[in-house]
């Protein structure tokens, strides 16, 4: 099974009570809305996210698009 027609990526950033800052990386399927990868660290550079989305096309396949 392979990534639908067209998937979103987007992050999303907040923090604990105690201040500590966390990312949130998401990959969403615009379909069928399935959360295909997320990803959840205090810090996501562009090589993480490169490395996330390869692995990704890796398991499901590449897009249909």
């Amino acid at each position: 099974m392979g990534l639908g027609p067209v998937a979103a990526h987007g992050s999303i950033h907040d923090q604990f009570a105690q201040g500590r800052r966390f990312r949130i990386f998401n990959v969403i399927d615009d379909v069928t809305k399935e959360c295909l990868a997320a990803v959840v660290d205090t810090s996501i550079s562009g090589r993480r996210v490169a490395r996330e989305l390869t692995a990704l096309i890796a398991r499901r396949g590449p897009s249909q698009a």
